[in-house]
């Protein structure tokens, strides 16, 4: 059993560097396929039109953005390891729960977005769209490095490989998902899936506290 994982494991990783080599080669874009694009458009006509946009081109964002987004969970887990975890454990139930977080990130996504562009009506409470902005982009980054963290930790207690490193774990759960959202219109399914999932997950788990969304500590009087 443990020898098929191995081979699952090893296949998977050709893929994800197979497409990763292949978004850089074709300039792939997540928006290809909407309508008005050209999937089928000469790769170097591509890297043309985005250097006349002002686009980075793909061989140099595609690799920025694999190892930015590695350096940045890795900071993550060592500033805030224990909630991490928990929030990785949520991710470990059953599939009801799994739909759950989905769910629930997906509504408080929809909720701090209307928070966001209600707070731009008045200049009194337009600092709050900045705020919103930063709740959402850590608590959906905690989401997703938790998420690929407990991809990598599945892995290694099937194959048995590299077992008790979290960063090697974290590395490859990473890497499968960065390359999955290089593909086009499938990228951005995943995209609003993984952000759902990951908000989800900080909110299930009060921003990975584990504790319950309550007031009852304001009800206790002062000294």
């Amino acid at each position: 059993m443990s020898q098929n994982w191995k081979w699952v494991t090893i296949i998977l990783m050709i893929i994800a560097i197979g497409v990763l080599t292949s978004a850089i080669l074709f300039n792939w874009s997540n928006w290809e396929l909407i309508p008005g694009t050209d999937f089928f458009q000469d790769p170097d006509q591509k890297t043309a039109e985005h250097m006349e946009n002002s686009e980075i081109p793909n061989f140099l964002s595609i690799p920025a953005g694999l190892v930015t987004g590695y350096l940045g969970s890795v900071i993550l887990m060592y500033l805030l390891p224990q909630r991490l975890r928990v929030i990785a454990e949520r991710f470990s139930r059953s599939p009801k729960n799994f739909y759950h977080l989905v769910l629930v990130g997906f509504l408080g996504l929809l909720l701090f977005s209307a928070i966001g562009a209600g707070s731009v009506l008045t200049l009194g409470t337009f600092p709050f769209l900045f705020l919103v902005l930063l709740i959402e982009f850590l608590g959906t980054w905690l989401g997703y490095t938790a998420l690929s963290y407990r991809l990598g930790i599945f892995f290694q207690m099937k194959t048995g490989w590299f077992t008790g490193s979290p960063l090697i774990a974290l590395g490859f759960g990473h890497i499968i998902f960065y390359a999955l959202l290089q593909i086009p219109l499938f990228g951005i399914v995943l995209m609003i899936l993984l952000v759902s999932l990951g908000l989800g997950g900080m909110l299930a788990t009060r921003f990975g506290s584990d504790q319950p969304w309550s007031l009852s500590v304001l009800k206790e009087g002062f000294e």
